[in-house]
């Protein structure tokens, strides 16, 4: 069974995000996650595996957290991912909204 694993790695403050993708039992895959565009890719990817760690404790890579974070799942300086599931995230400009009220 595959199974995506997304952690923090070492001791304060040197640690960083990692992640962990077993395939199988032989192969798998693992690096750091340095920033938004690679966590986005990465739950594109494989997120219906994540395992261990609920989206709303994803690392964040900067600027304020949003006012609103419901079906927010991570943001940087500039941008904010949202997305209903992994296969639908998207990247958008802070300041996007699809509701009432701006992220």
């Amino acid at each position: 069974m595959s199974k995506l694993r997304i952690l923090l790695d070492g001791q304060a403050p040197r640690s960083r995000w990692v992640y962990r993708f077993e395939y199988d039992e032989e192969r798998s895959e693992s690096g750091p996650i340095g920033s938004l565009d690679m966590l986005a890719d990465l739950l594109h990817r494989w997120g219906h595996h994540l395992d261990g760690l609920p989206w709303t404790e994803l690392p964040t890579f900067g600027g304020t957290a949003p006012p609103i974070t419901e079906g927010i799942w991570s943001w940087d300086e500039t941008r904010i991912l949202t997305g209903e599931t992994a296969s639908t995230l998207t990247l958008h400009p802070r300041g996007h909204s699809t509701r009432k009220g701006a992220f």
